[in-house]
């Protein structure tokens, strides 16, 4: 990630939150944080490879 962005990607997938919470996706998402830019990232380079709607 760092040779692409030249920030570090977060260590825990959690981003150090505690508790772990989470919503789903269709629930929407913050396009501000930056797990949620990585998650759409991978979503619109995987998921119509798969057929799957991103």
């Amino acid at each position: 990630m760092y040779a692409r962005t030249r920030q570090l990607g977060p260590v825990r997938m959690t981003d150090g939150r505690w508790p772990v919470e989470w919503a789903a996706w269709e629930a929407g998402y913050d396009p501000a944080d930056r797990l949620d830019q990585a998650v759409l990232a991978a979503r619109r380079a995987v998921f119509p490879l798969r057929g799957m709607l991103a």
